[in-house]
């Protein structure tokens, strides 16, 4: 089986426990949970016998129990204690796959990147260890749960322009090199835009900031509503609330701060990593999903504030949390309604 990576991506676990919060902790194996049995873990780990420690749902699937926001097994040093305890073997596959993401693609091979909303990706990005080795053993581990497949008939690749997907396969090596240089996310896009109309055969077409900014204005006015006014299951309402105060006090009009050049690397590996997933599919096409994207970079920033270059720490104090937010499914409905807006600000950008 043929692994795709990011050339040259790294990654070492920095263990800030933020993969133990905010998620779904299931569904787990059978065995996993029949081996924190035979070990008896009540008996180990003293919060596991305040209360139950999984729960099984009626298609018998189970999964771990949230307390105060977080795995039931996150310890107070923001590691787990199942891995203490018992070693690593004795987690269920999604931890230890965690935060490597694969998709299985229409080429036959299996696309990995380091997932966004891994808190410690903004350091180890950096100097952390080669991440194609460690890509091909999270691969390698069994899963009870297919994993997610890129193969469209088509790809949007600019507003009411699809390519078929053995285009697409051919354009998309030639979109990853070009986005491998240095670029804030809003000339990331520019240039996408203009090297695909080109390829299109389609006139270029210049920025226009005010088009850009009363989409950025529509985008996140519509989310900082739904994250005020929708509910969530117990265990992410904490973050709703939290995406629903950062919502508010962000004015992504402004002008923004500027990227350090580390910054722009950052943001572009991750990307770089959309792209070779297909997260495309899953908002509407490249346009959408490069708009996206700049929402996100562009809420972080705000957040962080400041006139001086923001540093790739300042942004990850913010982005992979808002990551992990925007996926609840209030808000992720309404990025998928927001699509003509996500367009818009791609190509006006």
């Amino acid at each position: 089986m043929a692994i795709k990576t990011i050339d040259g991506a790294k990654w070492s676990c920095r263990g800030c426990g933020d993969c133990c919060r905010g998620f779904a902790f299931g569904p787990v194996e059978p065995a996993v949970i029949a081996g924190l049995k035979a070990a008896d873990i009540v008996a180990k780990w003293a919060p596991a016998a305040q209360a139950a420690w999984f729960s099984t749902r009626p298609d018998g699937e189970h999964f771990l129990t949230h307390r105060d926001g977080h795995c039931v097994f996150l310890q107070e040093d923001n590691l787990c204690a199942v891995h203490r305890l018992l070693g690593e073997p004795a987690k269920p596959w999604f931890c230890r796959e965690y935060p490597f993401h694969a998709v299985e693609r229409s080429d036959g091979a299996v696309a990995v990147t380091v997932r966004a909303d891994c808190g410690g990706l903004h350091e180890s990005f950096a100097d952390g260890a080669p991440a194609a080795p460690q890509a091909e053993a999270a691969v390698a581990l069994p899963r009870i749960v297919p994993r997610q497949s890129f193969a469209p008939r088509q790809v949007v690749i600019l507003p009411r322009v699809a390519v078929g997907l053995e285009n697409w396969l051919q354009i998309e090596p030639h979109l990853l090199a070009h986005l491998a240089a240095s670029r804030t996310p809003e000339d990331a896009a520019a240039s996408t835009r203009s090297m695909l109309l080109s390829m299109a055969g389609r006139p270029a077409v210049s920025a226009d900031p005010v088009a850009h900014q009363a989409a950025m204005q529509a985008v996140t006015t519509g989310l900082a509503e739904v994250a005020r006014t929708a509910d969530a299951p117990p265990p992410y309402r904490a973050t709703l609330g939290w995406a629903a105060g950062l919502l508010a006090a962000i004015t992504p009009t402004s002008p923004l701060p500027p990227l350090s050049d580390a910054a722009m690397r950052y943001l572009g590996l991750i990307l770089r990593g959309e792209v070779l997933t297909g997260r495309l599919g899953t908002v509407g096409g490249l346009p959408a999903m490069m708009g996206l994207f700049m929402v996100e970079a562009a809420i972080a920033r705000c957040i962080a504030g400041g006139t001086e270059p923001l540093t790739p720490a300042e942004l990850g104090e913010t982005f992979p949390r808002l990551r992990r937010a925007l996926h609840l499914p209030p808000l992720w409905a309404e990025i998928r309604a927001r699509q003509p807006q996500l367009e818009v600000l791609f190509m006006t950008a």
